[in-house]
């Protein structure tokens, strides 16, 4: 799985990139997911400090912690964005990127989850491939037990099945 666990080359000027800074969040909390793949999540004041270190955008700080504590939150009611590029896990606090099948607040329903993988500059596009394998790593458990003992039923009507369960119910 290709990674991006370096900051990406020098754009050649010592200026911020000039990324909105929901891409800017985007981005700095994926790094932070190849940087420690076991974590469930960062703290805020994480994610702000590599969009500082990066130098992603140049919004001021205060719109970037805003958009990480509920502008971009999935699960947070929305303020002003519907973006959904986090998830906030239940009683944890932290943020992670959220994930195709997790819980989010109706109102943020077809809001964006990622960036527009085009409109970002090339040093970041093969993010694009690392989320989509990043997204497909969790197995959902429900879903894992589809077909569980379908065998046991095999070759048993279900009607004559019911009837024999149903013989004395009347006595």
């Amino acid at each position: 799985m290709a990674t991006l666990t370096t900051l990406p080359q020098d754009t050649g000027t010592a200026t911020a990139l000039d990324l909105k800074v929901a891409d800017a969040v985007w981005i700095a909390t994926a790094v932070l997911h190849q940087q420690h793949p076991a974590a469930p999540g960062f703290e805020r004041k994480e994610i702000a400090d590599k969009v500082a270190e990066m130098k992603l955008t140049r919004g001021q700080p205060t719109s970037v912690w805003q958009h990480i504590d509920r502008h971009c939150v999935a699960n947070r009611p929305a303020q002003t964005n519907r973006r959904r590029d986090l998830y906030n896990p239940p009683r944890s606090g932290l943020r992670r990127l959220f994930k195709p099948g997790d819980w989010y607040v109706p109102e943020r329903e077809g809001a964006p989850y990622h960036p527009v993988w085009t409109d970002l500059p090339p040093q970041f596009r093969k993010l694009e491939k690392w989320y989509e394998d990043w997204c497909g790593e969790e197995e959902d458990t429900l879903l894992s037990l589809a077909g569980l003992g379908k065998g046991t039923w095999q070759g048993v009507d279900a009607v004559e099945h019911i009837r024999q369960l149903r013989e004395g119910w009347g006595e």
